[in-house]
């Protein structure tokens, strides 16, 4: 059962009860459901970047902490999933994020040039795992099917 199942039609168990989903609260899975996969993309274009021009530099390379241009262009494009992440993952009613809370998602979940690969690597594995959360939670909200990208697929029963 999902946080949200008082707002689908049905409490989200296929059937009677529950209370109809508002204009405000579909705007708004709408809203968040477009930020997440907006993020998915910029994902892709982060972890592109990544296993082209860092994937395996090495620990403790000086070449991660320069600002090379790849390093450059690695953290312009994880600084672009910043806003996205912010949108998607807000929580509805929690009043506009104070600067430390920005920063702390940012330490917390973006990737940046000069860490580890491992970190970057868990740091992306969980922002995947954060998009499919928020679609799977407010898809139904919004009235949207989940995207393929996060394993999803959609079959025909017989």
């Amino acid at each position: 059962m999902g946080m949200f199942d008082d707002l689908i039609p049905g409490g989200g168990k296929g059937g009677g009860g529950g209370r109809q989903v508002g204009v405000q609260q579909r705007s708004a899975a709408m809203a968040k459901i477009a930020a997440a996969r907006q993020l998915r993309e910029q994902l892709k274009n982060v972890r592109g970047i990544y296993d082209k021009t860092l994937k395996g530099v090495g620990p403790w390379s000086l070449l991660e902490y320069l600002p090379t241009p790849a390093n450059r262009e690695f953290d312009a494009a994880a600084a672009g999933m910043v806003p996205l992440a912010r949108q998607a993952f807000r929580v509805p009613g929690s009043g506009a994020d104070s600067d430390a809370e920005q920063a702390a998602l940012v330490k917390g979940l973006i990737p940046r040039a000069r860490d580890f690969d491992s970190e970057n690597e868990q740091r992306m594995r969980q922002l995947e795992q954060m998009i499919g959360s928020t679609e799977r939670e407010w898809g139904p909200i919004a009235g949207v099917a989940p995207s393929n990208d996060d394993g999803w697929k959609i079959e025909r029963l017989k």
